[in-house]
């Protein structure tokens, strides 16, 4: 009987002791996703940030093209304005 009873108090004993590793295990699980999850949460916000950073710089890379195009446009207009007015004077440029 003496056996017996030893053998019951060791399996409690191995139970006890599996029941508190899985539950530790748990806890780091839970912390470990709780991790994870506000880290994907700051990684969504900052890919974000950039995203909108990105549309600002690259709406400000369209403006200052479009800006110069229009320079460029204006300029050579008034070029030829003034190149075809010296013409019709008789003026040759080079």
């Amino acid at each position: 009987m003496q056996a017996h009873a030893r053998a019951v108090e060791t399996t409690r004993s191995v139970s006890k002791i599996t029941m508190n590793f899985f539950e530790t295990i748990d806890r780091h699980a839970s912390s470990l996703t709780q991790i994870v999850e506000e880290t994907q949460f700051v990684n969504d916000q900052k890919l974000c940030e950039l995203e909108k950073k990105f549309e600002v710089t690259a709406m400000s890379f369209l403006i200052d093209i479009n800006n110069d195009w229009k320079c460029f446009y204006l300029f050579s207009s008034f070029t030829f304005s003034v190149s075809h007015s010296l013409l019709g004077l008789g003026v040759h440029c080079l």
